[in-house]
């Protein structure tokens, strides 16, 4: 904006999977369904030509109605 360069990102709301297995808390159905949306996420990233190299579960943001976010694409190769 005006000669100026920065980045824009989004505000994901939520707490980090990596957060949800500390407190210990996550039933074996919840588990089963971060798995199968972050596996959706993946796959779309793949359809576009992107494969994300790091994913952990502190790359993996849960939101308030228990939907996964996969962050961080720093280390993805296209």
């Amino acid at each position: 904006a005006e000669g100026m360069r920065f980045i824009a990102m989004e505000y994901i709301e939520g707490r980090t999977l990596e957060a949800a297995i500390a407190e210990g808390k996550l039933a074996l159905a919840d588990i089963a369904e971060f798995g199968a949306q972050a596996t959706d996420a993946l796959a779309e990233a793949h359809r576009h030509g992107i494969v994300d190299r790091d994913i952990k579960p502190s790359n993996l943001m849960i939101g308030p109605r228990g939907e996964i976010k996969v962050l961080d694409f720093v280390l993805a190769k296209v």
